[in-house]
């Protein structure tokens, strides 16, 4: 089978599957988008921890499991205590124990590479796990499934259009960003212009969209997530480049692995979520 036809299945199978998990099981404060949010960060964080580890002085200090974990804190904190800054505190702890670790191990000349150890490191952390820790926080918010669904359906429309059109269409405009020259400006135009026909869309047959803005505020919400999502995307595309990697991963048929599917949400999520709080006042 080939990668069009895997990434096909994975669309037109794949996308209603998660969906549902929003729409059919918002009990324990939408506990099944969070078992699956922590499994693509926990399976994220191997992929990055591999990414990071291929020499021997750029490895990450910590093991890929703990960096995955801090959505279940962003969770616990939500949901069991949310008068306390938990993500914060652990953020902080975590950095001052990967820095004594540091101190302590090994012998002088191993020191060579400490700057870049935890350099290195705190990028871990960061990325994927504590960034996807927004999209936890945003289970929190009212109308919790349509901003979640709304923030993937723009996501997965600038991805499968911009596909779309490149294969289409693009074959004249490819090469033209070193970093991956398979995509083409005419994907990147295809799909800008489609996440804003689905932003209109989705405005129009969700009506409890329009208390918290007009159709103009969320045209310009999705040309936001639009350019983010292809930010995420060409980082993910350096990333690998820098690790001699084709593929994050080999995990997700069509797509490679984890970080190469949620590389778009990395970037959107944070951008989203304060957009929401500073714009929409939700």
């Amino acid at each position: 089978m080939n990668t069009v036809t895997q990434r096909i299945l994975l669309t037109v199978f794949g996308i209603p599957l998660f969906f549902s998990s929003i729409f059919f099981f918002p009990q324990g404060n939408y506990a099944a988008l969070n078992v699956i949010i922590i499994i693509f960060s926990v399976l994220g964080s191997y992929e990055m921890h591999a990414m990071l580890s291929f020499s021997e002085n750029q490895r990450s200090l910590f093991h890929p499991l703990f960096a995955g974990l801090l959505p279940v804190t962003a969770y616990i904190q939500l949901y069991l205590f949310p008068s306390y800054h938990i993500i914060a505190v652990s953020y902080i702890v975590v950095f001052f124990m990967m820095m004594v670790y540091e101190t302590l191990r090994g012998s002088a000349d191993e020191f060579q590479g400490s700057i870049t150890r935890m350099a290195y490191s705190l990028f871990h952390l960061l990325y994927p796990s504590l960034i996807t820790v927004f999209v936890v926080y945003l289970t929190a918010f009212d109308h919790a499934s349509i901003f979640i669904i709304y923030l993937f359906i723009m996501i997965f429309s600038n991805d499968v259009f911009a596909y779309i059109f490149g294969i289409l269409f693009g074959k004249s405009t490819r090469g033209i960003i070193q970093v991956s020259p398979n995509k083409s400006i005419t994907g990147f135009i295809g799909g800008f212009f489609m996440t804003i026909v689905s932003s209109i869309i989705v405005y129009l047959l969700i009506p409890q969209l329009h208390q918290y803005g007009s159709l103009s505020v969320f045209i310009i919400l999705s040309v936001i997530i639009s350019l983010f999502a292809n930010a995420g995307d060409l980082v993910e595309s350096a990333l690998k480049r820098s690790s001699r990697k084709k593929d994050s991963g080999t995990i997700i048929p069509g797509r490679g692995g984890v970080l190469d599917t949620i590389d778009s949400i990395i970037f959107c999520a944070p951008v989203y979520y304060y957009f929401i709080i500073y714009i929409l006042k939700v």
